[in-house]
């Protein structure tokens, strides 16, 4: 039978089917993440109340063109390739009372890759969230990086991650525990054209835990001549102790960022970038589905779902019409 009625608009139900291969894409991963998240609000709360107005995201459309540059509003001076970058970042969110994990996303459209039409790929349903998704890939851009040289961690020796000397290493900042990653660069077509070169992607082998903090560290990389690449202005001046310009306010951060880092054996002087990034709390990243599922089974006359006992019924209907597409 054929299912009528429209659930969704074209762009929404385009971005929920196209979402599902992010991983070799570079900064479209971003919008990937953000695009699973609202596909998923829009199904279930535009088929029960309509409650939200979501801006579609076609991401097969979206393009690597940069945002503004390091100067501009809201982008981080660590890594000036693009305003996102590197993402995810607390520098993206700012303190919320009331949020399990203390903080909320903080995004702006300026911050975002814009499609071939010259139109931000931000949707503001992304600044709901109290962090970031547990199976997020980190971006950055390391310019002249050799993975090989480098000794960075393949996906075909995971293993390689808790090396004591591992170039690149992701650790939860409560525990001081190493997450389990591998590395790759950005093996998009656009990506391998652009004259500024590929992106630095880093993914979890599992997942990273709801509502932990977790530091990123890269060190002592490597060029294709085995030369090390020295930090970016803004970074190494943090690193030194002596911050200037917009990254002065954040010292204070930062010297915390050491002080973990330290404690992990990881020397701060080797550091080529650090930062760190928070995950979505269990709730944040499920009391939504959960109060649409508790509402439609509510409508349906069951409003206690913890006894395990089927109540109501399900609404009278009735087929005025089907068609056979088999023939």
């Amino acid at each position: 039978m054929r299912r009528t009625g429209k659930l969704l608009p074209r762009g929404a139900a385009h971005l929920a089917d196209k979402t599902t291969n992010c991983h070799t894409v570079g900064l479209r991963v971003v919008l990937c993440d953000f695009a699973r998240l609202v596909a998923g609000i829009y199904r279930g709360e535009k088929m029960l109340k309509n409650r939200f107005a979501v801006a579609a995201i076609t991401v097969a459309a979206l393009t690597l063109i940069p945002a503004a540059g390091a100067a501009a509003s809201g982008c981080d001076p660590l890594d000036t390739r693009s305003c996102i970058l590197p993402f995810p970042s607390n520098f993206n969110t700012v303190a919320q009372k009331g949020s399990d994990t203390g903080l909320r996303l903080n995004f702006s459209a300026s911050q975002f890759p814009k499609n071939n039409k010259g139109k931000s790929g931000f949707a503001p349903e992304l600044n709901r969230n109290d962090g970031f998704s547990p199976g997020s890939a980190l971006l950055t851009y390391v310019p002249g990086i050799d993975m090989a040289a480098s000794g960075a961690v393949p996906i075909t020796d995971i293993a390689q991650y808790s090396k004591a000397n591992a170039p690149i290493v992701v650790i939860d900042a409560k525990t001081g525990q190493r997450q389990a990653i591998w590395a790759e660069l950005d093996t998009h077509a656009d990506a391998i054209s652009e004259a500024k070169g590929q992106l630095l992607m880093i993914h979890p082998a599992k997942n990273f835990i709801e509502g932990h903090t977790y530091i990123v560290a890269l060190r002592n990389l490597k060029t294709s001549a085995g030369k090390t690449i020295a930090a970016g202005p803004a970074f190494a001046s943090l690193r030194n102790g002596k911050p200037t310009g917009a990254v002065k306010a954040r010292r204070a951060g930062y010297e915390k960022i050491f002080k973990t880092l330290t404690k992990a054996k990881i020397a701060r002087a080797s550091l080529y970038l650090a930062w760190d990034f928070t995950i979505a709390s269990e709730r944040n990243l499920s009391e939504r589905a959960l109060s649409m599922r508790n509402r439609s089974f509510a409508a349906l006359g069951d409003s206690n779902l913890a006894d395990g006992k089927v109540a109501g019924k399900a609404p009278v209907y009735t087929i005025d019409k089907t068609e056979d597409y088999t023939v």
